[in-house]
Parts: C-alpha cells; sequence; structure tokens
C-alpha cells in the first residue's frame, strides 16, 4: 500500500500539464573561456582556480554560456566562437543551408560588403543572425559622422530598398547595448568573431546612442584591444554596422522585490540592490567597501556562504552584465531609483580623487593584470583599469538562457532546478524526481517550457550532478534518492504540512533528522529556504 502512494504521487506529478513561462531577453556573453592566477598568469579553469575555495573563485569563465560551451553542455543553432551562436544569412533571407541542392552562405564566398547583391543572392553571404539575442547583423562597410549613419533615410540604400537579407524595413543603427553584445572579449587582438563578422575594421563603430554628457559626443564600440563601449565625437566619419530586429529593443524593466533584491524582466538577472556595505530600503545604511579585484572575488564567496539575502548563488557580474545597467541616455546613466545610493563618479579621499567604479569579473585579454569595471555616472567600461585598484562591488545571480550556468556550483541545494528564480513542485520538483528515478535527455524534459538558466537536459544534468545536496535526513555524502529526499523535497515545496511530511515514506537507516521538524529544519539551512 505505501509503494501504491509513493508510485501514486510521482505519476500524478508526471501528469501535470505546465504552462510555458515569458521568454525574457538573453545577453550574450563575453567569449572568455580561460582563467587566471593570483599572479595574472593563466590557469587551469577546475574548482582549485575558480570554485568557492578556489584561488580566484568566480571569475567570468566559470559562468554562463562560454562555461557552458567549454563543458560540452551548450547546445546551438548555429556556431561561433566559445558560447557565441550565429548563422549565416544569404541576400534573398535565406539560413544557410535550408534550400535543397543549394551550398548556401556557407562562407566559401566573400561576405557580400557592397550594396547591391551578386547574380546569385541565393548564395550570396551579406547577413549574420545572432541566436541569442535574435538579431540579425549587415556585412555591408558603410561609414559617415554620427548624425549621417542616424538619419532616417540612411538605412534605405544598401538594406531596406533592395531588401538585404530579405528585410525591406526595420534596418537600424544598433543601439550600445547591441552592439557591445557581439564583443568578443576572449579574443586578443581583434575583438569579435571574424568567421561570421569577416573584413571588420579595428576601429570605432557607431552606436544610435548620443552621450549624455556631452552634446557632440556619440557612444560608439572600439574594434580594436578594447571591444568596449567609449564616446567618439560626432562629427567624426565612423564605420556602421546596421542592425535589423523583428521589434525595437527593449528597455530593462526593473521589479524591486522585497528580499533586497532586483529583478530585470528584461534579462532575467536578479541584483544586489546595494552596493556590498550597504543595506537598507534606500541603501543609505553602512558605508559602500572598496575591494581589490582579488578581494572581491573572494567576497562573494564569503556573501554566499553567509547566505546573503536569503541566497548562496551568488557571483560578480561579466562586463556585459554590469553594462546592461548603464542607460546611456540619462545622466547619471544608471536608475538611481531602482537602486539608491550607488557611489558614482569620483570621491575625494584626503588628497586622492578615487574614481567609483564598480567591479565586472572579467579580464582584459590583452592584459592580464587588467580587468573591466563601469562607472555609472558616465557608463564608461573600460579593461585598463588594475586589478590591485580598489572599487565597488554589486552582486548578482540568476539570468536568462544559459547565462547562469556555473561549471562548478556550490554543495548548498539549491532548489531551483531550471535556474528561473522560481522554486516549484510542478517544475523543480518534477525535473528532480525524474533526475533522480534516471531519466535523461529529452525524457528529463518532456512537457516543459524551459526559460531559466538551464534551459535544456544537458544543463540540469550537470546541474544536479551527483545529487548529494538534495539529501535531507543528514546523512553524509549520500545522493539523494528520488522516493524518499525528492519526494520530501517536492511535499515542501507544495506547503504540506509535519503531520503529512514523512507520511508513507521509509526512514534510512543513517538518518540523522527523522521527525517532521527535523527534516524541514534541515532543509531549510541547506537550502536557504523558509519552508
Amino acid at each position: 500500500m505505501k509503494l501504491k502512494r509513493i508510485v501514486a504521487v510521482v505519476l500524478f506529478l508526471y501528469a501535470v500539464a505546465f504552462e510555458p513561462r515569458a521568454q525574457t531577453g538573453l545577453l550574450n556573453d563575453t567569449g572568455q573561456s580561460f582563467c587566471f592566477n593570483p599572479n595574472n598568469t593563466l590557469a587551469t579553469c577546475n574548482a582549485a582556480s575558480v570554485g568557492n575555495d578556489g584561488t580566484l573563485p568566480h571569475q567570468d569563465a566559470r559562468y554562463g554560456r562560454d562555461a557552458a560551451n567549454a563543458a560540452g553542455v551548450l547546445t546551438k543553432v548555429g556556431a561561433g566562437a566559445e558560447g557565441f551562436d550565429f548563422t549565416r544569412i544569404c541576400w534573398n533571407g535565406s539560413p544557410e543551408g535550408t534550400t535543397t541542392g543549394l551550398n548556401l552562405c556557407t562562407g566559401t564566398l566573400v561576405a557580400n560588403r557592397t550594396a547591391t547583391p551578386s547574380a546569385t543572392p541565393a548564395t550570396d553571404w551579406a547577413c549574420t543572425r545572432d541566436n541569442v539575442t535574435g538579431l540579425m547583423w549587415s556585412l555591408q562597410a558603410q561609414s559617415g559622422a554620427w548624425a549621417t549613419v542616424n538619419g532616417s533615410t540612411f538605412p534605405n540604400a544598401g538594406h531596406n530598398t533592395p531588401a538585404r537579407c530579405g528585410a525591406s524595413s526595420g534596418w537600424r543603427v544598433p543601439n550600445i547595448r547591441e552592439l557591445f553584445s557581439i564583443s568578443h572579449l576572449g579574443a586578443v587582438s581583434l575583438p569579435i568573431d571574424s568567421t561570421y563578422f569577416p573584413q571588420t575594421e579595428g576601429e570605432r563603430y557607431w552606436s544610435a546612442d548620443a552621450s549624455s554628457s556631452s552634446t557632440g559626443l556619440a557612444w560608439a564600440v572600439f574594434y580594436h584591444e578594447r571591444g568596449g563601449p567609449q564616446v567618439s565625437i560626432k562629427s567624426t566619419s565612423r564605420f556602421v554596422r546596421l542592425v535589423h530586429s523583428a521589434a525595437p529593443p527593449a528597455l530593462s524593466v526593473y521589479q524591486t522585490n522585497p528580499d533586497g533584491t532586483v529583478t530585470d524582466t528584461t534579462t532575467g538577472l536578479i541584483w544586489d540592490r546595494c552596493s556590498i556595505g550597504l543595506s537598507g530600503a534606500s541603501c543609505d545604511a553602512g558605508t559602500a567597501q572598496r575591494y581589490t579585484w582579488i578581494d572581491a572575488l573572494h567576497e562573494v564567496s564569503a556573501r554566499n556562504s553567509a547566505n546573503h539575502l536569503g541566497f548562496s548563488d551568488w557571483r560578480l557580474p561579466n562586463t556585459k552584465e554590469l553594462q546592461s545597467l548603464v542607460r546611456t541616455n540619462t545622466a547619471p546613466t544608471f536608475d538611481t531609483t531602482t537602486f539608491p545610493n550607488t557611489p558614482l563618479g569620483t570621491t575625494q579621499v584626503g588628497n586622492v580623487l578615487e574614481i567609483n567604479n564598480h567591479w565586472s569579473s572579467t579580464t582584459a585579454s590583452a592584459n592580464a593584470s587588467h580587468a573591466w569595471p563601469t562607472n555609472f555616472a558616465d557608463g564608461f567600461t573600460s579593461p585598463y583599469r588594475f586589478k590591485t585598484e580598489a572599487y565597488f562591488v554589486r552582486l548578482v545571480r540568476g539570468g536568462s538562457g544559459a547565462s547562469g550556468f556555473d561549471r562548478f556550483p556550490s554543495a548548498a541545494c539549491n532548489l531551483d532546478i531550471d535556474g528561473d528564480t522560481q522554486r516549484t513542485a510542478e517544475v523543480d520538483g518534477v525535473l528532480l524526481l525524474r533526475y533522480l528515478l534516471g531519466m535523461r535527455d529529452t525524457g528529463l524534459t518532456d512537457g516543459f517550457t524551459l526559460t531559466g538558466t538551464r534551459n535544456s537536459a544537458a544543463l540540469i544534468e550537470a546541474f544536479i550532478g551527483k545529487g548529494e545536496r538534495y539529501e535531507v535526513f543528514g546523512r553524509a555524502a549520500t545522493s539523494a534518492e528520488a522516493f524518499r529526499d525528492a519526494l520530501i523535497l517536492v511535499r515542501l515545496m507544495q506547503g504540506v504540512g509535519d503531520d503529512a511530511l514523512l507520511n508513507a515514506i521509509e526512514l534510512p537507516a543513517n538518518a540523522v533528522h527523522t521527525t517532521p521538524a527535523g527534516v524541514r529544519q534541515h532543509v531549510n539551512t541547506k537550502c536557504g529556504t523558509s519552508f
């Protein structure tokens, strides 16, 4: 009878119909998949170097699409360096290889940089689609002053009028966040995937964003050693790469949460509302703390160990995540209402003028003694700051797609199995049950529309691993069991009370916690929950 009841619960959970959750915007990763020692030499990316107790924990290469690609668990629509995912698009709008009998957009031809198609538009490679962001980028070489390229008629010649890549409208100059999204910051010289963006000039490329600091300046990306956003004089002729999307780019919409976090509903990133050292609803208690880059990485481990704001999976944001907070059309370039009391600009400390940058986790590939910070007063993001300099820190967690993938997850329990920042029996509980029952690949995720950071069976399998973190009885180094541990976790997520929590479950012989209250408290302590 006991077994029948357990099986009935499992079968019921299998049969639940799941409503798909809204897809949020995706960020490209930085392209950085290598790690560093404290002496700024290359290190193997393993738990000893970037794990929670590593010599330099929480570096860029530990997290995100680049890390998932290095671990062999990232599925791509097309191809590309590291975590990038690109597809060649022909002049007529056909993706490479989609028409039987034609050798489409294979790259054997020189990419079309002119304003008119060749005699074979079905094989004339003219655009590159980013399968992560959904943006389609032109390969045409164009240049002009900022006002010229941002004129309403500029996209017509070579793009809208001849319907480049099948699009007769909607071509535009990208905003700075979009332009920065294709920067390959793991490359030492030209910071872009030149396989999919051939003949890119090592010069500045215009964005559509004017600088809020001066009417004569606008934002551009410099494809030289940097690949990051910087301002340039509007009257200067610069290159431009037009972009096409089905809809105008969405601005970040922030949701302030009662636990002291802020959710960016566009990217799925969850931010600490306060810079480290500050607290309170207005971040006006305490003093914002400065850290060297190395100390900032170790501070992340300390905050995770302390279950900061109720979570143990914080990380130092990479430079693209940090720059996603920048709003270039305002001064300061930052939402000071959502993130109050954030240190901006500079501060006079004695005889020294201290720059109020915030650190990212991204090392400068051309010089490993430098890393990328951002200053939210002017939005400036640069790889030319020594790691020994002391700046502020704002923590982040989560993210959409594989952006929150952790190659060396903490041993602490995390019940957000799919990485969408929610913990529900209908999704997370069922995924854990299926995994511990031995279900893999499509059998693990069948019936789900996964939109969190772990949006594939491979990512979920890598995240759960041996399953030791989901043990609920206090047994040492024991993998969880579906009909014991996982079933109790599902019940806790469903709100089952102590009177039924252990009902029909046979306690293991080596259980330390044997009462409902004891098991519940053990799970809350281990998983950072409040069941």
